[in-house]
């Protein structure tokens, strides 16, 4: 849902967010490719439950972003 977002809004060039939608949890890996400024940026989504496999992906990060759901807390 995050990449699904940063999508429209890359494409729309806007600041404005908006209203949250609801949520589902990721299951798996999602992959989605943004161009900002010009630059194709690749974000790899791992969902919570892909933990254990996490480092395995640091090799080939440029940047970290984590994205806590508070409703699971």
């Amino acid at each position: 849902l995050l990449l699904k977002r940063l999508q429209v809004l890359s494409l729309h060039g806007s600041c404005e967010v908006g209203s949250p939608p609801p949520t589902l949890p990721t299951v798996g890996t999602n992959l989605t490719d943004l161009s900002l400024k010009k630059k194709k940026v690749t974000v790899r989504e791992l969902g919570g439950c892909m933990g254990p496999i996490w480092p395995s992906y640091f090799a080939d990060c440029f940047s970290l972003i984590f994205v806590v759901d508070s409703a699971n807390i």
